[in-house]
């Protein structure tokens, strides 16, 4: 079932307002700061911190579907410094 509309070109989206404006600045501030922190940083640094990141990630994750309880020192600390097998074995006694 077919519908006739008419066409219509797309419109610009209108300006923002001026709060919203000056935030968006600041976040491609800050995206040019980190390009250039990228190129200051070696492979290995830049590995690091995508690996705190993800370890980040996967704690917060398993603290929302309450997979596990942690406090905030306790998370802070396994992803400074990852979850070592003597954590492990720790946490399993």
């Amino acid at each position: 079932m077919a519908t006739d509309l008419p066409w219509r070109s797309i419109e610009p989206l209108p300006e923002l307002n001026g709060d919203v404006a000056a935030l968006l600045a600041t976040i491609d501030d800050l995206r040019q700061v980190w390009d250039e922190t990228l190129t200051l940083a070696t492979s290995s640094e830049v590995e690091e911190a995508r690996k705190r990141s993800l370890r980040r990630h996967a704690i917060e994750t398993g603290i929302i579907e309450r997979l596990y309880d942690l406090d905030w020192g306790v998370t802070e600390a396994l992803v400074a410094e990852g979850l070592t097998l003597d954590a492990a074995h720790a946490r399993a006694a």
